[in-house]
């Protein structure tokens, strides 16, 4: 028995449709919502749909459709992952080793926190304490915040930038499984190294395994500041929602909400965007695979900085991914 002809050509119409539903699903951010699936961008079904329509065309098609077929799998690597690890992850709290805090007081509890540290790539390295005046000898680095940095090197490079949250989560995630909560996240607080490397500071107002409905008395800036409605969430939800604030004003080179005034908002600025946090009413950041993460943390979709850390480096192998591609690409074009 052999397929009718009508239904074997219907086929492709029926998977262009379900493509373009795809295209469409991918421009409609309220719908990525409801779904909660992190969005690739509208370049996977269009390239499915033009592989279809090359591959099924003249012999002398294939080569380019042999090369559009990098970009997909691509694409799809990506979707695979990205619901994998939903369907398995949950959000539990990885239980720190015991220790008992004797103190709230801010100087005496940055001791401890440094002490509990130890050496780390990325924190600023603790050498001791002055004999005399008992103050924290710290590392002394000329280069300032990341704050100051990026508004005196506006042009700083998007692949330094993007390294620079890749570290900044890392030890995010270090002090997490430490059970420190940063809290005070923002860029005036991450240093810049001789090595153009970053470093995490101040940690006089961090949390010490908190409660997930801790009540702390001191707030980051206004606009690194979480909604209160996710208040009792999980404990780590300032240094989620602040790196997500963080990631934003790294990549667009402002704040969420301050769209004319870049690293340096007015007060009335800083006040506006805290309103509408709290309304939770978020800025986009105009990037089809950054611009995800950034939505994710402003809506607590991660639980800890060991999940930004995986998320940052799936959207680096990802990008690594395209340019492989192109690579590929290029040579299967010189050698063909």
């Amino acid at each position: 028995m052999t397929t009718p002809g009508g239904v074997a050509f219907g086929i492709w119409s029926l998977i262009h449709l379900l493509l373009f539903e795809f295209i469409l699903y991918e421009l409609f951010s309220s719908i990525k919502r409801i779904f909660a699936i992190n969005p690739i961008g509208w370049c996977f079904p269009l390239l499915a749909s033009i592989f279809i329509d090359v591959w099924m065309g003249l012999d002398r098609y294939y080569i380019i459709a042999f090369v559009l077929a990098y970009f997909i799998i691509s694409a799809v690597s990506y979707i695979y992952h990205i619901i994998v690890k939903r369907k398995v992850s949950s959000p539990v709290w990885v239980e720190p080793p015991p220790r008992v805090w004797l103190t709230d007081d801010p100087q005496e509890k940055e001791r401890m926190v440094y002490k509990l540290f130890g050496r780390h790539p990325h924190i600023l390295t603790y050498y001791g304490e002055d004999d005399e005046t008992g103050e924290l000898i710290l590392q002394h680095l000329p280069n300032g915040s990341l704050s100051s940095y990026l508004i005196n090197h506006p042009d700083t490079p998007l692949w330094r930038r993007v390294e620079w949250a890749r570290e900044i989560a890392k030890a995010i995630a270090y002090l997490h499984t430490q059970g420190v909560v940063w809290y005070n996240i923002h860029l005036g607080n991450v240093l810049v190294a001789d090595d153009m490397h970053v470093v995490l500071s101040d940690f006089k107002h961090s949390l010490i395994r908190p409660s997930d409905d801790y009540n702390c008395q001191h707030l980051p800036p206004l606009q690194y500041a979480c909604p209160r409605s996710y208040f009792g969430r999980t404990s780590r939800r300032q240094d989620i929602f602040g790196f997500g604030v963080l990631l934003f004003a790294l990549l667009a080179d402002r704040y969420p909400h301050c769209v004319t005034s870049g690293l340096m908002p007015s007060d009335d600025e800083i006040m506006n965007t805290y309103t509408l946090h709290d309304e939770e009413i978020f800025d986009t950041l105009p990037d089809p695979v950054f611009g995800s993460v950034v939505d994710s943390c402003f809506r607590l979709r991660y639980w800890s900085g060991s999940e930004l850390v995986e998320e940052l480096e799936l959207v680096s192998l990802s990008l690594m991914g395209y340019v492989v591609s192109i690579g590929i690409s290029l040579a299967c074009v010189a050698i063909f």
